[in-house]
């Protein structure tokens, strides 16, 4: 399971290489074992500063956060996670298969990281994770951040199924190249490794059969969500409404800061990295002073 081969795998390490060698944090790396395969995880920031979780979208890796973290690293210490049954340096064993296998994955790193609590974030599949981790065991989530979460607060639109279906049956650079460029409001602004990663991944990694796809949840689960939350979404993203995204999240989740990203897409941590680390740092700075 994962690479076709060892040259497939080769071919992504050295580009996944490559985005690291530019890194701009000194960082560490650490591989977690968990029930559903060892999971690999980069590490930036003081060690004494609170945790930071990250987990990044689908078909992507770690190396996504690359414009975000010089700012964020600065305070928190900040663990970046490549999801496991993904195309990544993570190494996939067996498949979550349900909402509950994916929380227990998040709590087995944690439990690896022996980290007891976390502020949590994720981007698009990243987001509907840390939204779900977040519901199971809310002990464990000091803040919740949603990115544009994938199909947590409006369905996928048919746009979206179309866009992906090419590149996911005919895996052609041009078509992978396409799709980014859709996701985004300027193509050029995203990271120059991602185009390469994400076609090597549609290329070269044979992704789980039977896994867990995002799916909406229901106005009952986002009331009950009990960590402080931080929702921002692109003001012209394209995989759901943004507007109806927008609207249920204001609504029903109880203590949500919910605000637009102008000019971006879904890939505003690389088309508007410095406003995206602003506000994150904002509301992670607020959330993180003592009670009075």
């Amino acid at each position: 399971m994962g690479f076709k081969s060892p040259a497939a795998e080769a071919a992504f390490m050295a580009v996944y290489d490559a985005a690291l060698a530019e890194w701009p944090v000194p960082y560490t790396e650490l591989d977690i074992p968990t029930r559903f395969g060892t999971t690999h995880v980069i590490v930036c920031g003081p060690e004494a500063a609170p945790p930071l979780l990250l987990l990044h979208a689908a078909g992507t890796s770690s190396v996504v956060w690359h414009r975000n973290m010089a700012a964020l690293s600065q305070r928190y210490r900040t663990f970046l996670i490549d999801i496991v049954d993904e195309a990544n340096r993570s190494r996939w064993a067996s498949s979550m298969t349900s909402r509950s296998d994916s929380a227990d994955w998040i709590a087995q790193v944690l439990d690896g990281l022996k980290l007891e609590q976390v502020h949590l974030g994720g981007l698009s599949r990243g987001g509907w994770l840390a939204l779900n981790f977040a519901l199971a065991m809310p002990n464990r989530v000091k803040s919740l951040t949603l990115l544009a979460p994938a199909a947590s607060l409006a369905k996928f639109r048919l746009a979206f199924f179309i866009h992906f279906l090419g590149p996911a049956l005919f895996p052609t650079r041009s078509r992978v190249y396409r799709t980014i460029r859709w996701l985004s409001v300027q193509g050029e602004a995203v990271d120059k490794h991602l185009p390469e990663l994400m076609f090597l991944a549609v290329k070269h990694f044979q992704f789980p059969k039977g896994g867990i796809f995002p799916s909406l949840f229901s106005d009952d689960e986002l009331r009950r969500l009990a960590p402080p939350c931080l929702l921002l979404i692109g003001e012209q993203e394209r995989i759901y409404d943004p507007k109806q995204a927008m609207e249920r999240g204001r609504r029903l989740i109880p203590n949500v800061q919910a605000e637009w990203i102008p000019d971006a897409g879904h890939l505003a941590i690389m088309e508007k990295p410095e406003l995206v680390n602003e506000r994150l740092l904002r509301f992670l700075d607020a959330v993180s002073q003592p009670a009075p």
